[in-house]
């Protein structure tokens, strides 16, 4: 599709068309203006500030509405670089948002190359009737210290691809709220709450993704019951010190199919996946997992396992270059590097493989 570029800068004054750089739109205008067939091209280097706001529904199922950063030319911050030392969302470029209220997309919308800060008692991007919405790039961090605040609240078929959602207080809700049918895809979850969700979901599928956090975080949240013959797969992820890598509600008492979880790494978290419901075992079929220092693996699950290395050989420093830091890459000694199916010229690459260029979801811990 061949979009209409358009221009935001932090220097517009206001009178624009938003035809090219010299004449761009303020993003107010951009608000007020964009029409369908647009993607407005926001610069770096100054701030922008949201109080509370809308974004007009004119995307469409073959046109999406694109809001994509950039730093010098446009398209130049797409490829999405992470920092080699971390593995977090390389932001140093990115339009930079001060969040004071929610932006709040409309369905069929692209966020792109952003980075989205605020300190919000709701959430940082709520979606009223934002089905199809698609964050690639993107940084959003809550530092509201409440059991309400949130990062992302949305509804139906949501794509995260390369984004990192962040609260570390003490108190928080979940950093992403969905309802069902979203997809997460090399995105990184760092929660510190005592008690709360990195991702609350009625059903979700996340690959290549890393959730990380305090013992009272669960990775994944899943809160009522699925819909009749859902597919969901966890698979590629990294879970690293939290309550339950996976949480299923007792509510959920009609899986109509076993969930898949294939080539996990779930290390220094008390549980991998944890059924509430008592009325019967839930199906999981486990493939090429690597659990270490877990401590009740599996609650009221009936487990397939066809593969799973659980050497407990020490702590972070066996698996991860720097845990601590959130740089989960493997080291070349970790278990899921060298065993069985996690090696070979596939597997999960050792630090002195990484590059640290585009993001690679080898080099953030997972078991390929």
């Amino acid at each position: 599709m061949a979009y209409a570029e358009k221009y935001v800068t932090p220097q517009a004054t206001g009178g624009g068309d938003g035809l090219t750089e010299g004449t761009a739109w303020t993003f107010a205008e951009a608000v007020a203006n964009v029409a369908t067939g647009d993607r407005v091209n926001i610069k770096a280097g100054g701030a922008y500030t949201v109080e509370s706001q809308t974004l007009p529904a004119v995307g469409t199922s073959t046109q999406y509405s694109v809001w994509r950063g950039y730093n010098a030319t446009i398209g130049d911050l797409d490829d999405g670089t992470r920092v080699a030392a971390t593995g977090k969302l390389q932001t140093t470029n990115f339009p930079s948002f001060t969040m004071n209220g929610p932006l709040i997309p409309n369905g069929y919308t692209i966020l792109q190359n952003l980075s989205m800060i605020g300190t919000i008692s709701t959430r940082v991007v709520g979606l009223i009737s934002g089905d199809r919405t698609i964050f690639r790039n993107v940084r959003i961090e809550n530092r509201s210290d409440s059991t309400a605040c949130s990062c992302v609240y949305a509804d139906n078929f949501i794509t995260m691809m390369n984004c990192d959602l962040v609260n570390t207080e003490a108190t928080h809700g979940p950093l992403a709220l969905f309802d069902a049918d979203n997809d997460l895809i090399g995105c990184r979850f760092e929660g510190g709450a005592s008690d709360a969700a990195l991702v609350e979901a009625n059903y979700v599928n996340a690959e290549a993704c890393v959730f990380y956090g305090s013992t009272g975080c669960d990775g994944i949240h899943i809160n009522s019951s699925l819909s009749a013959n859902r597919m969901m797969v966890i698979s590629h992820c990294t879970f690293h010190g939290l309550r339950s890598a996976v949480k299923i509600d007792a509510s959920v008492t009609d899986v109509d199919s076993p969930l898949k979880f294939s080539h996990n790494h779930v290390t220094d978290c008390v549980n991998w996946i944890n059924n509430a419901y008592t009325g019967g075992d839930l199906v999981t079929l486990e493939e090429f997992n690597r659990l270490r220092d877990v401590t009740t693996p599996r609650v009221n699950c009936a487990p397939e396992v066809s593969s799973e290395v659980t050497t407990d050989d020490g702590g972070p420093e066996t698996d991860y270059v720097n845990a601590g830091s959130g740089d989960f890459r493997l080291v070349a000694a970790a278990a899921g590097a060298t065993a069985g199916r996690y090696g070979g010229s596939v597997g999960a690459m050792p630090a002195n493989n990484s590059g640290g260029g585009v993001y690679d979801p080898f080099q953030q811990g997972r078991i390929r």
